[in-house]
């Protein structure tokens, strides 16, 4: 029997990294991002770039970004709900771990 894979579906290795920026941190794929600084975060760092090729309006602006056969999305975390209206984008940090982003990057990891 013959078992044929969708490329799509074929999960790649992921070097995950782990940078620290004062209060920022930040993880990401070592093998799809070259030179990674906590600039990047910026949205004027890839405007400056003319890396920008698009936006969205949601709870703020989500920018769509072009880094040569790549395209990623770059957006603050902002809250919803009634809970924005007071705090729109402080959140109880524990951990690097247990924060939405890290989880979201744990998830995308394996999908």
């Amino acid at each position: 029997m013959t078992i044929i894979l969708n490329p799509s579906t074929i999960v790649k290795p992921c070097c995950e990294k782990n940078v620290q920026n004062n209060n920022i941190y930040c993880l990401y794929d070592a093998n799809r991002v070259d030179n990674f600084s906590t600039d990047m975060l910026d949205s004027h760092y890839w405007q400056k770039k003319n890396a920008i090729v698009g936006s969205a309006q949601g709870r703020g602006t989500t920018w769509f970004v072009q880094i040569q056969q790549q395209q990623w999305v770059l957006r603050h975390y902002y809250r919803g709900g009634m809970i924005g209206k007071i705090v729109d984008d402080k959140y109880f940090y524990t951990n690097q771990l247990a924060t939405r982003a890290a989880r979201e990057f744990e998830l995308l990891k394996i999908l």
